[in-house]
């Protein structure tokens, strides 16, 4: 009999914690009348999963800091959520405290004209605001913490376009975000310490770069798909070659790798199909990818070592 009543009431507690969750995930739906979202608790806090069926939010959407008291950590949520309501959007305010803009997040908010992100980014993913055309203000300036930019997350903005206009670079902070050059040599200016994302991608016309070494991070496919280049001074300090740097770069005959002492990894298709390429590497301790240099005329160890 012990047994059985102890049995009871465990699912009597079973019953009541579903009934408490029920209701905690009604409360961020129903008894907020300012809160338009859906949200899910882990154990930091809520993560924004949903808009609310048939949520009107005019041309303005925040994104909280907290839901019904509780604290919003962050935002799970695509383009297929909220397509309908993406359409009307003009202006977005991001106070939830994310470090990572994902891949697509706004990619649908094709009226978007100005979004003011929090300071707490640290990345922005490959195509976060790939067909926002209409966007002119992003508070990029302001975001301190900021590391990487992925590949079409802003080219495609009147942000960018603005920017970069009558300017070699678009700069911001310290990143290298995109250039705007049709010369045969580019010098990069002093104290930039990040190339971002395909920064130089598919750039036709230059055929010499020269890095300075204030360069710490050179983000994966920043010189890729440069058809002219034949030359690049990397900074001597720089530990990674990421992930398809110079992926088909036909013409590339020299990079300085036999200088770069600190260089601890050269990531997957690093120096892929650059035909042109012999490759002289500082020493024999370096972690190397998966066709790293496939299609490359071959490496070797440098006798300095």
């Amino acid at each position: 009999m012990q047994k059985k009543a102890l049995e009871m009431a465990g699912i009597v507690m079973g019953i009541v914690a579903v009934l408490v969750m029920v209701c905690v995930i009604i409360s961020y739906n129903d008894s907020d009348k300012t809160n338009i979202f859906t949200a899910r608790s882990n154990s930091e806090g809520l993560v924004i999963t949903g808009v609310m069926k048939n949520a009107e939010v005019g041309d303005e959407l925040v994104f909280p800091d907290t839901i019904s008291g509780k604290k919003v950590v962050g935002i799970s949520l695509y383009a297929s959520e909220y397509a309908k309501l993406a359409k009307n959007i003009e202006k977005i305010e991001v106070n939830t405290k994310i470090e990572k803009v994902d891949s697509k997040m706004f990619s649908s908010f094709i009226n978007l004209k100005e979004i003011k992100l929090p300071d707490s980014v640290r990345i922005i993913e490959d195509g976060a605001f790939e067909f926002c055309e209409k966007l002119q203000k992003i508070n990029i300036d302001e975001l301190d913490n900021l590391k990487e930019i992925g590949e079409n997350a802003l080219c495609n903005t009147q942000w960018y376009k603005d920017s970069i206009k009558d300017k070699q670079f678009l700069i911001k902070r310290d990143i290298l975000i995109g250039v705007n050059v049709d010369t045969d040599r580019i010098e990069v200016p002093e104290g930039i310490k990040i190339i971002a994302k395909e920064a130089f991608a598919s750039n036709d016309t230059v055929r010499e770069i020269l890095l300075p070494q204030s360069v710490n991070s050179i983000n994966a496919g920043a010189f890729s798909k440069m058809s002219s280049l034949e030359s690049i001074e990397l900074p001597k300090n720089l530990q990674r070659i990421e992930y398809g740097t110079f992926s088909m770069c036909s013409n590339l005959s020299y990079v300085n790798t036999e200088e770069l002492l600190e260089l601890t990894m050269i990531d997957e298709k690093a120096f892929y199909r650059c035909v042109n390429l012999y490759i002289t590497l500082p020493d024999d301790n370096i972690k190397i990818g998966k066709e790293a240099f496939r299609d490359t005329k071959g490496t070797t160890i440098s006798n300095n070592n």
